[in-house]
């Protein structure tokens, strides 16, 4: 995946949507390489939307999971960004 060519109008987003294949790991991947790939600025939220069995994570780099919702077997995963001066997050097996 790749958001390298984004990166002008993700830099300028209040709100990224991503809708990755359902099943496996596209959904953290995606979160991941966006994370990685592109700077979102203060603020922005991230919109994940996955399967409900699909595994994501709390938080990837800078952004931070800030809720979510079940519709049947989609999940609407929500994500903030973390503050600059904040540490970044950890994730156990990735």
């Amino acid at each position: 995946m790749g958001f390298k060519r984004l990166r002008e109008a993700l830099r300028a987003a209040d709100v990224v949507l991503l809708d990755p294949p359902y099943g496996g790991s596209e959904a953290r991947r995606a979160l991941e390489a966006l994370d990685r790939q592109a700077v979102l600025r203060a603020g922005c939220r991230v919109v994940l939307e996955h399967h409900a069995k699909d595994a994501v994570p709390a938080a990837a780099g800078a952004l931070m999971r800030a809720g979510d919702r079940r519709y049947g077997e989609t999940m609407i995963t929500f994500y903030g960004t973390r503050d600059a001066g904040a540490p970044r997050a950890e994730e156990p097996g990735a």
